[in-house]
């Protein structure tokens, strides 16, 4: 039972489960049909029954009702449920290959080649449509594959060796948290996910890696400069900009499990962010048309979160227990009076109805991109540090362009309504598009780098973003620094910086009540703050939306805060009056940039963009996901969830015909799933798909041809050629 109180102990834990060969993320992906092996829910029937036999157990039903409330039944009446799984193999691979080095991926694939069998690929096992699991196949497991590489001056093989740039080089089993943590020990940020668990090589990467530093520095796909694959064949392939051009076009957004192996990856790297700021924002009432019209101002307020200051972040709308959003929502090099000038119109709501909301908010800034991953994950799962695990998990998802948020906002914000409403959990608002993601759409990777010394991201070197000028941890510099382009000062030898065109002070820590600068707003209570809207387009076309007037008590409450916010901004940076380069032109500029990029790329077809990551996914600002999770035992067949899940997605497609999903994260039965996923890249995706694996050994659930074969009686089939 030592095996089994450790497995129940770590069930919902995503690291432990990725250290396990055959565990997937999510419970319902290891099971096939009615075939499945829950430990939890096993272990709870048990001791059930043996609590009302023998009066005892070996694992006590009360430890575990209360250790995981979703498998107690209410009392010993109570019959247990039906439809109980038998305890089988499900979709568990029957063997796995323990990869330790690129050879072992070659061997393996040259005998499922020879023998003809199913092959899967396995990290860590957070594929939601399942592909890296099969019933009756050989898994290659990737996940003990760590190796890391910083290169100070990396030249992509067989490219120019004149065009250097810092990369870091990292084994496909490196897990982000790994990853992150090596950077940050550089002094050096890498784009990656969100999820600490997640593999860097995996399929994460490979269809596309939205980030929450995709807005400033683009998708993880565009990030990465050269990738080692072992192709159908058995030979190990290196792929890049400059040799297997197809095939690396293909691996950046076509989908895991699908084109080859991946065993390296290797990541532009950049130099350290002065800060990050973070604005935590909770708001729920029992009044639920008000929260619907909380919904539509923040829904609009996404383009202009987007366009005037680069947020980047997650939102959660949720109608259990109560109707509520909870907003986390990041940027980069900025401080607490601008992040409080950002989020002014939801305040002004909710502020306005002060005895209908129960809000919260708070604004941390950290020193790091690295402490504000590890400390934003911890603060949400504490003790796991990273995302939630172990559940029967459905998602369906949609990619909402900005016109649509900015034209339908009302519609969308209804749309969620209507979705909660039928027994959806949670929708998942990704604001993870926009800016760099849609600007990355034909940027070669020096491209890239020349935008980004644009945005005063890049120093005096036009092929070194990292090492050629002092950053201190304490946000000071050792000489200034000129942008290339314009030859004017990026970082002042004073200190302030205008990197992404927005300067920076470190002093908010000095006022910190958490060890990083801090300041929190709650409007609930009684000496409630009420923010008046911002003077920009934002809060003009909010107050077209809600012209409400303010009470004395609610002006009192704005004269109270300014009095604050004057107060801060003598005390706590002092940017506006200190700062040697002007707020308003820099963000302008750093627009305009953008903009310029943007408008040179085009429409670009399928031959001319730099990876084949899904169109819908660079014209898109919102990435929605509808999310179904639920324990192993709870009532509600997977059947009945899937097909709900599906047809409330359908009110989503139809407010953004044209769109798509983000193939990672979407609804395994998504009509027209080839345009959904790949969009107009499909047909140049299967032509690759063809080649390098023409007999199909790598197929997987809505994968690139995908649609030639069957599973009969848990076997893999050709279909027939009609």
């Amino acid at each position: 039972m030592t095996a089994c109180r450790i497995a129940a102990a770590n069930w919902m834990n995503p690291f432990w489960r990725a250290d396990q060969v055959g565990a997937m993320q999510y419970s319902n992906k290891e099971a096939h049909g009615n075939h499945s092996c829950s430990l939890l829910f096993n272990l709870a029937m048990n001791a059930y029954n043996a609590s009302f036999t023998s009066g005892s157990s070996t694992v006590s039903y009360s430890q575990l009702a209360s250790e995981h409330p979703s498998l107690a039944y209410p009392s010993k009446d109570t019959s247990s449920p039906s439809n109980i799984p038998q305890c089988q193999q499900g979709s568990v691979p029957a063997y796995a290959v323990e990869v330790l080095n690129p050879s072992h991926v070659q061997t393996a694939v040259a005998f499922a080649a020879q023998y003809n069998l199913r092959l899967t690929i396995k990290s860590t096992g957070h594929d939601a449509l399942g592909r890296s699991t099969a019933p009756d196949s050989l898994n290659l497991w990737m996940h003990r594959m760590k190796n890391i590489t910083f290169h100070e001056n990396f030249t992509p093989t067989g490219c120019n060796a004149e065009v250097t740039f810092p990369a870091v080089t990292a084994e496909s089993g490196t897990q982000w948290n790994e990853l992150y943590t090596a950077a940050e020990a550089k002094n050096l940020v890498v784009v990656g996910a969100m999820s600490a668990s997640v593999s860097t090589g995996g399929g994460f990467l490979q269809g596309g890696g939205h980030s929450p530093l995709s807005p400033f520095l683009g998708l993880a796909a565009d990030n990465v400069v050269e990738m080692q694959v072992v192709t159908a064949d058995g030979r190990m392939q290196t792929a890049n900009h400059c040799q297997n051009r197809d095939l690396f076009w293909a691996m950046r957004g076509g989908g895991g499990g699908t084109f080859g192996v991946v065993t390296s990856t290797t990541h532009i790297t950049y130099p350290p962010f002065l800060n990050i700021v973070n604005v935590h924002f909770i708001a729920s009432c029992t009044n639920v048309s008000l929260f619907q019209e909380l919904l539509t101002n923040f829904i609009y307020l996404q383009s202009y979160l987007s366009e005037d200051n680069f947020w980047a972040g997650y939102s959660y709308i949720t109608m259990n227990p109560q109707p509520s959003l909870i907003v986390n929502y990041l940027v980069p090099n900025c401080n607490i009076s601008i992040a409080q000038e950002s989020f002014k119109p939801l305040l002004n709501f909710t502020s306005y109805y002060a005895n209908e909301f129960k809000v919260n908010m708070s604004i941390d800034a950290f020193p790091s991109f690295g402490i504000w991953h590890s400390q934003v994950l911890c603060s949400a799962n504490p003790g796991v540090c990273s995302d939630p695990s172990g559940l029967s998990t459905l998602l369906a998802s949609r990619l909402l362009p900005q016109r649509v948020l900015q034209e339908k906002a009302p519609q969308v914000a209804q749309a969620f309504m209507e979705i909660l409403s039928h027994g959806v959990g949670q929708i998942v608002g990704h604001l993870v598009g926009g800016q760099a993601v849609a600007a990355g759409q034909s940027l070669s990777g020096q491209d890239r780098l020349n935008l980004l010394a644009r945005l005063g991201l890049r120093s005096s070197q036009a092929s070194s973003l990292a090492h050629s000028y002092n950053i201190d941890r304490n946000g000071g510099v050792s000489q200034a620094v000129k942008d290339p382009v314009s030859n004017q000062n990026i970082i002042s030898a004073k200190g302030s910086a205008g990197m992404n065109e927005r300067n920076v002070h470190n002093e908010d820590a000095k006022h910190s009540s958490s060890g990083y600068g801090r300041e929190t707003l709650d409007s609930h209570r009684d000496d409630t703050l009420y923010v008046q809207q911002s003077s920009n387009h934002t809060g003009d076309k909010l107050d077209q939306l809600h012209d409400h007037k303010k009470s004395s008590k609610q002006a009192a409450a704005q004269a109270k805060l300014n009095e604050q916010l004057r107060f801060r901004a003598s005390t706590d940076a002092g940017l506006e009056m200190n700062s040697p380069i002007d707020l308003d032109a820099s963000r302008a500029f750093a627009k305009e940039a953008m903009r310029e990029y943007a408008r040179s790329s085009g429409e670009t077809d399928a031959h001319n963009a730099t990876n084949s990551v899904n169109p819908a996914l660079r014209r898109a600002l919102w990435h929605v996901v509808l999310l179904d999770a639920w324990a192993d035992g709870e009532p509600g067949g997977i059947a009945v969830r899937g097909n709900v899940i599906t047809e409330m997605n359908g009110i989503l497609r139809d407010l953004s015909p044209g769109s798509g999903c983000y193939l990672n994260e979407a609804d395994v039965n998504e009509p027209r799933w080839q345009e959904a996923f790949y969009g107009q890249h499909y047909e140049r995706l299967k032509t690759i798909k063809d080649r390098v694996d023409p007999q199909g050994l790598f197929t997987c659930v809505h994968c690139v041809g995908s649609e030639e074969w069957t599973t009969e009686d848990r076997r893999l089939c050709r279909r027939p050629i009609v």
